[in-house]
């Protein structure tokens, strides 16, 4: 059996486009193989703003036998104040079995909460990382065999590194612009399996002798059409290969490679 895979995922920013989530995340595990996925709910309170994520919705967005509230491993600091932790951090011992339980029927789990960044510049802005560093600590004591990594993964052989832009969006882009519709030249899988901060070439269609690099990563949905993120504009003058060590440093202090045990 392969080794267990545990995503963790932050929501911000698809509160209102909850249907159009599970679209992409089943394409993308579907394309990579595997069943839909679990997720596993780590917040200790779901009263918030995100209409799609508020109290019970997504659970009944998923169904029943998608969606699991784990409130146990909530921060604790959100109800009682104080520094980070977890309400009961033995609970990860139960995130550990789940995990392998549903790795024996070709599922993975995404465990997710609220927050937009697991790390900031190296240090911990979510409890979700927490979460991990105890789910890890576990397997080891125990001997058990698991990956855990930020949703969608490392998967480098997802997704195509190419997009092109009409001139008014590849100039809004190289502004500073967030968001580069990707219209019908990436498949929803392929665009949802983007790695954070994978290098994209990114070629204007008005001007083909222009073309810039930008650190990208998963689709999101916004105004009502797919997009991949512009995190970064590469130095254009910089090799492919220090193209790559830029984006793994911004890989790592962001919280997003991959840990095992």
């Amino acid at each position: 059996m392969a080794v267990p895979m545990l995503f963790t995922f932050g929501y911000w920013g698809w509160g209102n486009s909850t249907r159009q989530l599970v679209q992409m995340i089943d394409a993308v595990e579907e394309s990579r193989g595997h069943e839909p996925p679990l997720f596993v709910d780590l917040r200790i309170r779901r009263t918030v703003r995100a209409i799609g994520f508020s109290n019970d919705a997504f659970g009944r967005l998923v169904g029943d036998e998608r969606y699991v509230w784990m409130h146990e491993l909530g921060n604790a600091a959100i109800l009682e104040g104080g520094a980070m932790r977890l309400e009961d951090p033995h609970a990860a011992l139960d995130l550990l079995t789940l995990s392998g339980s549903l790795a024996r029927k070709n599922r993975r789990v995404i465990a997710f909460c609220a927050c937009e960044f697991p790390r900031i510049e190296g240090r911990v802005a979510c409890h979700r990382v927490v979460v991990a560093d105890k789910v890890l600590s576990h397997a080891r004591r125990q001997g058990i065999h698991i990956r855990i990594v930020e949703w969608p993964g490392e998967d480098r052989a997802g997704g195509r590194a190419e997009i092109r832009l009409p001139g008014r969006e590849y100039v809004r882009i190289l502004r500073g612009g967030r968001w580069m519709p990707i219209g019908g030249q990436l498949t929803l899988a392929e665009a949802g399996s983007l790695p954070w901060y994978r290098p994209v070439t990114v070629k204007n269609e008005d001007d083909t002798g222009s073309s810039m690099r930008i650190l990208s990563g998963p689709a999101r949905y916004v105004g009502g059409s797919w997009c991949l993120p512009a995190l970064e504009l590469a130095d254009q003058d910089a090799t492919e290969e220090q193209v790559k060590v830029l984006a793994e440093k911004r890989r790592k202090s962001g919280g997003y490679g991959e840990r095992s045990a």
